[in-house]
């Protein structure tokens, strides 16, 4: 069960980055990477799946995810350990997908990330850092199980 729920927490989230990518990428980049395409009918795209099957992993993601932890029986704290490790992990590959669609690259440099009329500064280094306490995480609650 920790495993599946890791798995579809990281689908989750890896989707959504496909998608936010795709959202913000150019014409170009929207024609030239190697993860979604236009439409599943264009044969010479280069996408694995358009914009609407990576919504549609989103969704399978989600309800694996709420499915999942609705018939957990394992301990509470190994349950938090993985959620969170399943997070964090999930949240590096968000942000490697969206840039690698959006700027041909997974790594961009420092930026300000705005919401809700905060502004908060970015480093490049935020998906490694976010990577490696999502992997400590998922260790601990594995070994824990």
């Amino acid at each position: 069960m920790s495993v599946l729920l890791s798995l579809f927490m990281v689908l989750y989230f890896f989707s959504e980055g496909c998608t936010e990518g795709y959202t913000w990428a150019g014409g170009d980049r929207r024609r030239n990477n190697g993860l979604i395409r236009d439409t599943m009918k264009n044969k010479e795209a280069r996408g694995v799946l358009d914009y609407h099957g990576w919504r549609l992993l989103e969704g399978v993601g989600i309800l694996g995810v709420a499915v999942v932890s609705y018939f957990y029986v394992g301990d509470v704290w190994n349950y938090l350990l993985i959620l969170g490790g399943s997070y964090c992990f999930g949240n590096s590959l968000y942000e490697f997908a969206l840039h690698y669609i959006a700027s041909g690259s997974p790594v961009t440099g420092d930026r300000d990330f705005h919401i809700l009329g905060v502004v908060i500064r970015v480093s490049r280094f935020y998906p490694f850092g976010a990577m490696l306490i999502g992997v400590m995480l998922l260790y601990l609650g594995f070994a824990y199980v």
